[in-house]
């Protein structure tokens, strides 16, 4: 995933990461750490206002890492030169338990005529799918 992170970040095209959890944030804000990508986290623990990193998160090569926060109601407006490095990418680290919350998640991207991208990272590990047992059918 972070390497996705990446070839976002070097075209300049901004990111905004969905996790499912606080500490899911805080790991994938590590992994970037140390791969020297700089971000932004939104999550509770934040004391930055979620409006200032919301206004930034549009702009070309923003990184932003956020909780279900960012979801419904949240209007994340790319900038000329991010629309034109491929408008915002959302990318999901694992799908939610209610389709409504990925769905709003997806809705960040491609808003009003805008272009944008998503995709979702999934694992076997997911608790989506350890819950269901989705594994045992494959």
């Amino acid at each position: 995933m972070t390497k996705e992170v990446k070839r976002a970040y070097e075209r300049k095209q901004p990111i905004l990461i969905g996790t499912a959890q606080v500490e899911d944030s805080e790991v994938l804000h590590e992994y970037l750490l140390n791969e020297g990508i700089p971000h932004t986290v939104l999550n509770a623990k934040q004391d930055a206002s979620e409006a200032d990193i919301i206004s930034k998160a549009g702009e070309a090569g923003a990184v932003t890492i956020a909780t279900n926060m960012a979801g419904r109601g949240t209007d994340i407006k790319p900038s000329k030169e991010a629309i034109a490095n491929g408008g915002l990418y959302v990318l999901g680290t694992e799908k939610a338990e209610s389709r409504r919350i990925d769905n709003q998640l997806k809705g960040r991207s491609g808003r009003q005529g805008d272009i944008g991208y998503t995709k979702f990272f999934l694992s076997l590990d997911d608790q989506l799918i350890l819950r269901f047992s989705i594994q045992d059918q494959w």
